[in-house]
């Protein structure tokens, strides 16, 4: 009965964060500025945020996921892109991106 009840709870956290995209911190864009080196994410409500840091990684044929820090926020979001989401050349640089590009640096930030 317990059981039942973490999941379903579980369920229905995870519906407005990961599925149904309305939790204001479900990540709804990504975007690679080129001009500036950076890459910035979109939040629930047409939010761009710079990002300072990528955590963490995974890349497979068919899934890129990552975390990022984002700038002015003290905290992480993470996004999932499947390969049919988006457009096989996008699909293909993002992961080259994500694979060989070292961590984003902003001019105002030294590392």
């Amino acid at each position: 009965m317990i059981l039942t009840l973490l999941c379903g709870r579980y369920t229905i956290y995870a519906w407005s964060r990961f599925i149904s995209l309305t939790h204001p911190a479900s990540v709804t864009g990504v975007r690679w500025l080129a001009d500036k080196k950076a890459i910035a994410v979109c939040l629930a409500g047409d939010h761009w945020y710079e990002v300072v840091a990528l955590e963490q990684r995974l890349s497979f044929p068919v899934l890129l996921g990552f975390k990022v820090k984002l700038r002015d926020q003290n905290r992480s979001v993470a996004a999932v892109i499947w390969s049919d989401s988006v457009s096989v050349d996008q699909y293909r640089k993002l992961r080259v991106l994500l694979r060989f590009a070292a961590p984003p640096v902003n001019a105002n930030h030294s590392l």
